[in-house]
């Protein structure tokens, strides 16, 4: 479990700033970046990230596609991390039984589901389902290309984050032509 926080930390410290986009109206079939052929738009972004950080989220999602197309490419299999992380939407915790941290999670579920048209029980489930299936293709192919780390440990977390963000600087040189963003 700490290791899958620390991935979402990982995830969240690969941000590059760009352009700001404050007060900006958002169409949701909008493309906001293109990786290598594959489009992005603002739904996608705004599905999983608040409005206010749509710029973070962009990134992440250049990332994540990134890493989704390595898999593929590789013909790796995600199953393991997947089933491992399919368990976390299982879990959900009602709203009703949450803790302080889960009643924070359900507040943004709520703002969004709002976004989408959607009960936020139903966003909810869709919201933790996209998010984990992401973290299993970044899991899947940073394992692949630079290991996993020894333990949980602080120092192994950093080296194995320190890796994680040379892969992807990697990348994004390889990729530089191939990788558009609108925002």
């Amino acid at each position: 479990m700490r290791y899958v926080m620390f991935i979402f930390i990982l995830i969240s410290a690969l941000i590059v700033s760009g352009c700001s986009l404050f007060g900006k109206k958002f169409d949701n079939d909008e493309v906001i970046a293109e990786v290598r052929g594959t489009e992005i738009t603002y739904g996608d972004i705004r599905f999983l990230y608040e409005d206010d950080d749509i710029e973070d989220g962009v990134t992440i999602a250049i990332n994540i596609e990134l890493a989704r197309q390595g898999v593929e490419e590789l013909q790796l299999d995600i199953t393991e991390q997947w089933e491992e992380n399919k368990e976390f939407v299982r879990e959900l915790t009602p709203k009703n039984e949450a803790t302080e941290y889960e009643l924070a999670e359900w507040e943004f579920a709520e703002k969004q589901a709002k976004k989408f048209d959607m009960d936020p029980n139903e966003y909810y489930v869709e919201y933790m389902t996209k998010s984990m299936e992401d973290l299993s293709y970044f899991l899947t192919y940073a394992h692949e290309m630079v290991g996993e780390p020894a333990d949980d440990s602080e120092e192994e977390i950093d080296e194995f984050n320190r890796k994680i963000n040379i892969m992807f600087e990697e990348l994004h040189e390889k990729y530089e032509d191939e990788i558009k963003r609108y925002d």
